[in-house]
């Protein structure tokens, strides 16, 4: 039988998850090279090649991890080859599908004993179509068979010689009648071979078993895919009709089918079981589209597990090699968890610390401030006092104001009571009243502009940046440092362990410290994420934990990019505000005339603008028993021309607070400890000349720390800083 005559296509195919994992999931990921196994066709899973075998079979093991839902599919179907277990599983809704579309059985296939709707299994209708190609091919051993074969035989081969006689015979009027019989005759017979070829080539038993072998290979590739077994069994809902027909036009009579052919021509003779055979050939490339739909499908599902950090788990399915691969990533991330621990304790401790430093130095100044106001009085008992004139309600305001740290305005329900025609009259202590004053005492004394009152809500609809800005980054970091090697996370536990990070969290006034990573560009698998940044997100979550910390962070390398919206040292500040006003939320607030808020909403808003209503919240906001921790990390990355000078401009902003702490010049009400960390993967220039450009005194102030002098770790075994041993105390584990 040859490949061209057929109407089935071929659609014998290795199944497409094996031709993925075999030659493009080694791209991937280098665990799937030199696997030492093979793709068993017989029992539909990777086993282990026979030279690597040690008694065991690992895949055997491989389906003892696997779910019962991950076998079901996969052992109902079972093997491929095994009709019985295939249609066990296709044939009833096969043959339920086949009678609902067609349920009209032709006349006379239950009289003579070929009827195909009753069989229970292939093998019977198959049967059934064998018996009728038999009567139609004449291969019964007598005189009738013997007859048809040779008819056929000689109608065959002298279609096309009697045809070119019958174009020779001259056209002539009283001839034609008979040459256009002849002509009707031949054409007719001629069909009729065409048929046959179709229908007898179109029915090989072979040819149709491969065709669901190949479809029993698609559902168990795709066990998942309703629409791969609805393709199927549309398939064989199709096939049934085209045996059926064909069992209808093998078993008619030679004289009937040669009528017929005769009256109705190439288009109409048998088209029911033509269209038949055409529905195969359609269904066959329905379900080739579905198989590869489906493929598609699976492969993105799969390359989006291999980008996460179970993808050698999710691998285990298709490579019993992965079950190793999968130890070791879980001791990886032991490893990452025990190093994460350790920086965790370490600075665990340097809080503690720093928390009895906050509250031996809160209690110094509650003893002198305690001793200052016995002084006093001791001062007034022995001095007498003459009669004061106080103002009213001046005494009540300032007691008012004392508790808010405000500046000595009135608030606004105090507010009505003062009208432009009235002044406050001087009178001795005791005693209140009020006169109108007179004409030229107003002139004199005119109304000051009164402070504009807002709340922590209207600052943040105004400040045009996500609230959450910071929460997304910190997940983004936590992801990313999956990828980074137990080394680098070795990195963060070295910082905790310097002199420098420890007077850092440890001192009980404002500080500054930036860190330089000198990491290799090459080593890092991103530049939006370095070691510094896993070390940051440890930081942040430890300090938020702790009421008395209030944390702000950006990174910067995750806002580089020119559509980001949120890039530069106005996205920076603008995320500070944000930050402060959600963790140190108010009411009420009298603001300071000179701030311009309306021009905070606005994109070209000055930095100066945003950088003074900081200054100003955290004067007011932040208490002397809270301390402030703002962090930046990745800050070199905007040392560029278009974002250095709005960055330096807050970076000074913030240094200010220390300064002023170190000199004592601290202009505004008090507040409490303000600490800036900023900390770059590589080296920095305009930054380091900020942070060490104004020296201190003070020999515990060391406001810059390299990484360059650290010594290496590698994969397997940290290493320790010799230079600085933390005390070790009982201290709660972190999750």
């Amino acid at each position: 039988m040859s490949t061209k005559s057929s109407s089935i296509p071929p659609v014998h195919l290795q199944p497409p998850s094996v031709d993925y994992i075999d030659n493009r999931l080694p791209e991937h990921h280098g665990v799937f090279k030199n696997t030492n196994s093979h793709y068993d066709h017989t029992v539909q899973k990777y086993v282990q090649n026979e030279s690597g075998r040690d008694g065991k079979s690992v895949v055997g093991n491989q389906d003892k991890d696997q779910t019962p839902n991950q076998l079901s599919q996969t052992s109902q179907l079972g093997d491929i080859g095994d009709p019985e277990k295939f249609w066990g599983l296709i044939f009833p809704d096969a043959i339920e599908a086949f009678t609902t579309k067609y349920p009209k059985e032709p006349d006379g296939l239950e009289k003579l004993g070929y009827r195909i709707r009753d069989q229970a299994t292939w093998k019977g209708i198959n049967d059934q179509l064998h018996r009728a190609r038999e009567v139609y091919d004449g291969t019964q051993v007598n005189f009738q068979g013997r007859c048809k074969r040779a008819l056929r035989k000689l109608g065959d081969s002298a279609i096309e010689p009697t045809s070119n006689v019958v174009n020779l015979v001259p056209n002539i009027e009283y001839i034609s009648p008979v040459l256009g019989a002849v002509q009707l005759l031949l054409n007719a017979y001629k069909v009729a071979s065409e048929v046959r070829e179709r229908v007898t080539s179109s029915f090989d038993e072979a040819e149709i078993q491969e065709l669901f072998n190949d479809a029993e290979v698609y559902l168990i590739t795709f066990p998942d895919s309703s629409k791969v077994k609805d393709a199927t069994i549309s398939l064989v809902v199709t096939v049934m009709k085209a045996i059926e027909d064909a069992i209808v036009f093998f078993l008619s009579k030679q004289i009937k089918r040669l009528l017929s052919a005769f009256y109705r021509g190439k288009k109409g003779y048998q088209e029911t079981l033509l269209r038949s055979l055409e529905a195969i050939k359609i269904n066959s490339e329905k379900l080739i589209q579905q198989a590869q739909s489906a493929h598609l499908l699976y492969t993105q599902f799969n390359l989006a597990a291999i980008r996460t950090v179970h993808t050698i788990v999710e691998a285990k399915r298709f490579h019993n090699d992965a079950k190793d691969q999968s130890k070791y990533t879980t001791l990886m991330l032991n490893d990452i968890h025990e190093v994460s621990l350790e920086a965790c304790n370490n600075v665990l401790i340097m809080l503690n610390d720093a928390e009895e430093n906050k509250k031996r130095q809160l209690q110094i100044l509650a003893n002198q401030e305690s001793i200052l106001s016995r002084l006093e009085e001791i001062s007034r008992g022995s001095t007498p006092v003459p009669p004061e004139t106080l103002p009213w309600p001046t005494q009540q305001t300032s007691s008012f104001n004392s508790q808010f740290q405000f500046n000595p305005v009135l608030p606004m329900p105090y507010q009505q009571y003062f009208q432009p025609g009235q002044q406050q009259i001087s009178l001795h202590t005791g005693q209140i009243g009020w006169f109108d004053s007179f004409p030229n005492a107003a002139q004199q004394r005119p109304v000051s502009p009164q402070p504009r009152i807002v709340s922590s809500s209207i600052i943040l609809d105004l400040l045009n940046i996500p609230l959450d800005l910071d929460s997304v980054d910190l997940l983004a970091v936590k992801e990313y440092s999956y990828r980074l090697p137990r080394k680098y996370h070795t990195r963060a536990v070295q910082v905790t362990q310097t002199r420098e990070f420890r007077q850092f969290i440890v001192a009980p006034t404002s500080r500054r410290l930036l860190i330089h990573g000198h990491f290799s560009p090459q080593s890092l698998d991103t530049w939006r994420s370095s070691p510094l940044s896993f070390f940051c997100l440890l930081l942040v979550k430890m300090l938020r934990e702790r009421e008395r910390y209030i944390t702000l962070v950006f990174f910067c390398g995750f806002h580089v990019e020119e559509e980001d919206s949120n890039v530069g040292g106005a996205a920076v500040i603008r995320s500070f505000i944000a930050q402060l006003l959600q963790q140190i939320p108010f009411d009420f607030m009298p603001l300071d005339m000179a701030i311009d808020l309306d021009s905070i909403s606005k994109d070209d808003c000055k930095i100066s603008h945003l950088c003074d209503l900081f200054v100003y919240l955290v004067r007011h906001l932040l208490r002397q028993d809270r301390t402030l921790v703002c962090i930046i990390d990745g800050i070199g990355d905007y040392e560029t021309d278009e974002l250095e000078s709005d960055m330096l401009a807050v970076v000074k902003m913030l240094l200010q607070f220390c300064n002023e702490a170190e000199h004592g010049n601290d202009a505004g009400p008090p507040h409490g400890d303000v600490k800036v960390l900023a900390t770059a993967p590589f080296s920095t220039e305009s930054v380091q000349e900020l942070f060490i450009g104004e020296g201190s005194e003070d020999e515990d102030d060391l406001p810059f720390l390299t990484m360059e002098s650290f010594p290496d770790v590698n994969d397997t075994v940290g290493i320790s800083m010799p230079s600085f041993s933390l005390r070790r105390g009982n201290t709660d584990e972190l999750d």
